[in-house]
């Protein structure tokens, strides 16, 4: 997961804020990712990298985790709002003593999260999509490319994707 616009905001508001947001993901990201099964590999500034048994749990983690962090930014200002995309993948995985993780399909969902995806998207790579139950949601298979890669993703379609607060001028 990364979280959208945090870049933007952090420049803006500088780091108190920024920690402020972090310190919030943390708390929201956690306890949905061990309530699915998952386990927080590292933190990464405002990216969080997790393990899952299968596929469908990291889904309905990222799922979950956008309907919290929907929930949560109705209770604060909106400069506080949270916003997160999700790459996916499904591969073998070298784990570094619970610290880190490598591998080409941890490399391939990272770009989808961090780059390609947008605010309340869930994305999956090809491998990931193989493994999921597609007569539980629906999915729409787009062409992506990055870092001279062409891409195959298959984005999660959610009845209610978290949308960003309308502008209001004031």
């Amino acid at each position: 997961m990364d979280m959208s616009g945090f870049s933007r905001l952090t420049i803006k508001h500088g780091l108190i804020h920024f920690l402020a947001m972090i310190h919030r993901m943390h708390q929201i990201a956690l306890p949905t990712v061990e309530e699915h099964v998952g386990e927080v590999i590292k933190w990464e500034a405002d990216n969080v990298f997790a393990l899952f048994p299968e596929v469908e749990q990291a889904v309905d983690a990222a799922i979950d985790i956008l309907k919290r962090f929907s929930a949560a930014n109705t209770m604060l200002p909106e400069e506080m709002d949270l916003y997160g995309k999700f790459g996916i993948g499904y591969g073998e995985t070298l784990i570094v003593e619970r610290e880190d993780l490598y591998g080409s399909e941890v490399n391939i969902a990272s770009k989808l999260g961090e780059d390609l995806a947008k605010a309340g998207e869930v994305l999956l790579t090809e491998a990931a999509f193989a493994r999921v139950d597609r007569k539980a949601r629906s999915f729409k298979k787009e062409k992506k490319s990055i870092s001279g890669l062409s891409l195959i993703v298959h984005k999660v379609l959610q009845d209610e994707q978290p949308q960003k607060r309308s502008r209001k001028k004031r």
